[in-house]
């Protein structure tokens, strides 16, 4: 048990409490889907602009149990009866009245994230690249303190270069999120490939990395791979689907992110 905790008892609790550990065991699901709706219209050949609404939906879901456990068999601490979610009359390692405390919680809400201007400009194209510059201003419209969006403005500069070769487009995006102090800004870089496997199927990898500015230096570099396919079944009709994988263990994050899109273009 802790100094602090042992300093409160008398002198003889202190002797058997001493050796008594405190064990925590926490079970957390966390669920995050996002859904885009988003227009984009083609300003010149050369520069464009879109508009996108995020419907964010979190759930997470928390079971907690502490027991003190005595490894000696003296039993000297035990949680007291005010103690949020105390154990009397439990089973198993719980069967001992104030040896055990539980809590959990169960909550979701569902609500829009922001609302992303996007303008797009395609400023060189040689032989090897193509490069343009994307800028992203992103309008919070949801809870933040709800995981519904960011608490204020971010605005997003990208530079994005690829070349066609045949039926292989390499691509290379490295941008920087400029945020508030209430989030966290954060760089972001994308490499990769998509290859066109035949007319109406293209193929694509990707491997994505971001750096969070907060300079705690913990869980700050989250690396992530990602496969893909874009499918144009009839018409002006495209149907798309990634996952991606992480390629560490920095920050809360699923093992798999499903996504999926539907688009259609006007003439």
């Amino acid at each position: 048990m802790s100094p602090g905790f042992l300093a409160r008892l008398p002198a003889d609790d202190q002797a058997v409490a001493r050796d008594n550990r405190l064990e925590t065991h926490l079970s957390l699901n966390f669920g995050f889907n996002l859904f885009f709706l988003a227009a984009a219209y083609g300003l010149t050949d050369s520069i464009d602009v879109s508009l996108a609404l995020s419907i964010n939906q979190a759930h997470m879901q928390a079971n907690a149990k502490a027991v003190i456990t005595d490894p000696n068999g003296d039993q000297g601490a035990f949680f007291t009866v005010n103690q949020r979610g105390v154990v009397i009359g439990g089973t198993g390692e719980c069967a001992t009245d104030f040896r055990c405390a539980v809590d959990q919680f169960d909550d979701s809400a569902v609500g829009t994230g922001g609302v992303y201007l996007r303008g797009k400009w395609n400023f060189a194209n040689t032989r090897y690249v193509d490069v343009a510059g994307v800028a992203v201003l992103t309008v919070p419209t949801g809870n933040a303190d709800e995981l519904l969006g960011f608490h204020a403005p971010t605005f997003t500069p990208t530079l994005v270069m690829s070349k066609t070769f045949g039926r292989l487009s390499p691509h290379v995006n490295a941008g920087y999120s400029f945020r508030s102090n209430d989030d966290v800004s954060q760089s972001q870089w994308i490499a990769g490939a998509d290859a066109r496997a035949f007319d109406g199927l293209t193929l694509a990898l990707d491997f994505l990395g971001f750096h969070d500015d907060d300079r705690d230096d913990i869980n700050d570099d989250v690396y992530q791979s990602s496969v893909a396919f874009k499918l144009n079944p009839i018409g002006n009709i495209v149907i798309g689907a990634g996952f991606q994988f992480p390629l560490n263990r920095a920050g809360l994050r699923a093992d798999v992110i499903y996504t999926g899109a539907l688009e259609y273009t006007f003439d």
